[in-house]
């Protein structure tokens, strides 16, 4: 989870670092490649805490149930 924080983070330091900057085609480029790679990485660090084994058993033990959270009607007939 911290390194959700810090990315996001990195996210809104990014965005106040690019509108500090004079508005020209480099600024431009640079600063949305570099919100780009935040976003990148911030998703890559949420699919890690996701797919962590060790999560999803928890929630499994506590109710949680993986196919009825993607599929709620499974039993009814389209």
């Amino acid at each position: 989870w911290i390194g959700a924080v810090i990315f996001s983070l990195y996210i809104a330091y990014d965005v106040w670092r690019s509108q500090r900057y004079p508005l020209t085609l480099d600024n431009a480029i640079d600063s949305a490649l570099d919100i780009y790679l935040d976003i990148i990485n911030l998703f890559l660090e949420l699919l890690e805490i996701l797919g962590d084994t060790k999560m999803m058993t928890d929630f499994i033990a506590a109710g949680f149930q993986p196919a009825a959270f993607f599929w709620p009607n499974q039993n009814s007939a389209y």
